[in-house]
């Protein structure tokens, strides 16, 4: 079989088979555990952070690793949506294009938590209007989503543009990076964000790891509930076999881009 479909998914490259390797193997302690095992563990989640973050030219505290792309996207949206909602404070605006993990989740919580929700048509290249975009956002605009990388047509937005826009009016711009984390430059610091999702399996990386950066300072809230895991977060027993694999396809990934 000649396999094309890159962007649904890509095959695992051996650097992330090798990295993952001796986790499945031979390291398998609970990395909130005190025990040697845990604590081996522990630092190679920890060792896969600075290396995420030493990628993205930011701080380690600021990378939080969830189980994917769709996840990421729902902790940021619904996370910050509901941290930073106040009297006054409700609206949100996302692209009619962007996908489901970002749709569906703004749609949700201006269905059942009375959020009030602005979808931006784009134009016949699929591109957002900046001054569309500009006209769109209020006083009570509290939150903004706009991907990097269109997952269908491919198309590349003007993030740099919008999150100008956004930092005049005080308004969060987080952008969905899921099909453009390790084909072109991502560096939050570059583009003007303050969250960042992508997922691994999208640049030779394994399944079931992806990971959400948070511009420092900027609080969230947890939309899980069962630990205290990735600094009060996320909560749930980090895969480090998958972290440590996403880390090693990310550095070939980013490399090349390079």
């Amino acid at each position: 079989m000649i396999y094309l479909d890159h962007n649904a998914t890509t095959p695992l490259c051996p650097e992330a088979r090798d990295a993952m390797s001796p986790l499945l193997e031979g390291t398998w302690g609970n990395p909130s555990g005190i025990h040697a095992s845990g604590r081996r563990t522990r630092a190679v989640i920890d060792e896969a952070r600075d290396r995420m973050a030493g990628l993205l030219g930011v701080k380690p505290h600021g990378v939080v690793f969830t189980g994917g792309g769709t996840e990421s996207c729902n902790l940021a949206l619904l996370g910050l949506a509901r941290r930073h909602r106040a009297p006054g404070k409700d609206h949100l605006v996302t692209v009619s294009t962007e996908h489901h993990a970002v749709l569906h989740a703004m749609r949700s919580i201006a269905r059942r938590e009375g959020f009030r929700l602005t979808e931006l048509s784009v134009d016949s290249r699929g591109m957002v209007d900046p001054v569309e975009f500009a006209d769109s956002l209020e006083s009570g605009t509290i939150l903004v989503s706009v991907m990097l990388a269109n997952n269908e047509t491919g198309i590349i937005q003007p993030i740099t543009d919008l999150s100008a826009i956004c930092r005049e009016r005080g308004v969060l711009l987080h952008t969905d990076a899921v099909q453009a984390f390790g084909k072109i430059r991502c560096l939050p610091g570059d583009l003007g964000i303050d969250a960042l999702s992508a997922t691994a399996h999208k640049f030779y990386g394994p399944h079931g790891a992806g990971f959400l950066w948070i511009r420092p300072g900027l609080s969230i809230e947890a939309i899980q509930h069962g630990g205290y895991h990735e600094n009060e977060r996320r909560p749930g027993t980090e895969n480090a076999a998958a972290i440590t694999g996403m880390a090693a396809a990310a550095e070939r990934a980013v490399t090349e881009v390079s």
